[in-house]
């Protein structure tokens, strides 16, 4: 079966990439396709991280497009942010965070890509202040140092049009369930436990400073906690760092350094993948030695 591989330029929005997708999969479908007897013109898409919103936002491009019916079979979606992470919050503020390269002189580099804000987290409680959640698409609920004394439509600091834009997006993303039946959709997400910031402090009386470094953590893949990689009524693997074989000790040392990046690269992920592509379903996608627990159905 031919494999492609869609590259995408991750500072733009997801729309944009999802428009560059569209054309890809235009280009695809006018091949031949010979290999494939009796090919229905559909492809079959495994998504990691971000990947998994440009394709979620591909659905609602390609119908804009008026492309036809939509060309997509089978959909696994690999530890991506569907709620977004707080890793994009300290990102943006101090950028130390691991995710969008992790580099501290990067932060003011970072807000000026669309991409970080439609990032940002939308799950419960990702930002408080006095024991309530703050609107972290409201710039008013910034850090007081990371805003910009005058503002323009164009400026990009942490201002309120380019939240504003984020939001929207996000907002328009369709739901995989709605567009694809559920029996043809998989999530795979890191569960670490206690490895992934799931909710930051925010102290009004000093700027809005964002307490990162007694954040509180849950389960995750170390960038995105578990409440953000799930779909209502999608089935679930779950996989942690003690799942990667001891046989594969380069695995397990990358899975314990930085577990989303290399989620989709273990050996467990690509079989279960694999399995899924061809039909597979229920605790049978569980590759040898992972324990039937982590299928959640």
């Amino acid at each position: 079966m031919p494999t492609y591989l869609f590259a995408y330029d991750w500072r733009y929005s997801n729309v944009l990439n999802a428009r560059r997708l569209v054309r890809f999969v235009q280009r695809l479908r006018r091949k031949p396709m010979d290999s494939i007897h009796g090919w229905d013109g559909t492809f079959d898409f495994a998504v990691h991280s971000m990947g998994g919103l440009i394709l979620r936002a591909f659905f609602d491009e390609w119908q804009k497009a008026n492309a036809g019916p939509l060309p997509v079979g089978q959909v696994v979606f690999i530890a991506t942010p569907h709620l977004g992470s707080l890793d994009a919050v300290e990102a943006l503020i101090s950028g130390e965070a691991v995710l969008l390269g992790g580099r501290k002189e990067l932060r003011k580099l970072l807000r000026t890509f669309p991409s970080a804000y439609e990032l940002l987290p939308r799950f419960p409680n990702a930002v408080v202040a006095g024991g309530g959640a703050l609107d972290i698409f409201n710039e008013n609920n910034w850090q007081g140092n990371v805003m910009q004394a005058v503002q323009g439509p164009d400026d990009y600091g942490v201002i309120q049009n380019h939240l504003t834009n984020a939001e929207a997006v996000l907002n328009a993303l369709p739901q995989p369930p709605a567009v694809i039946s559920a029996a043809n959709l998989l999530v795979i997400y890191g569960a670490n436990p206690n490895s992934t910031k799931v909710s930051v402090s925010v102290d009004p009386a000093h700027g809005n400073w964002y307490d990162f470094d007694n954040a509180q953590k849950g389960d995750g893949d170390d960038v995105v906690p578990v409440v953000s990689a799930l779909l209502n009524g999608v089935a679930a693997v779950e996989i942690r760092t003690d799942d990667v074989s001891y046989f594969h000790p380069i695995e397990r040392g990358l899975a314990s350094l930085d577990l989303h990046a290399f989620l989709p690269a273990l050996d467990e992920v690509a079989t279960v993948v694999s399995r899924f592509m061809s039909a597979t379903r229920g605790p049978g996608l569980l590759p040898k030695g992972i324990p039937g627990s982590r299928f959640h159905p």
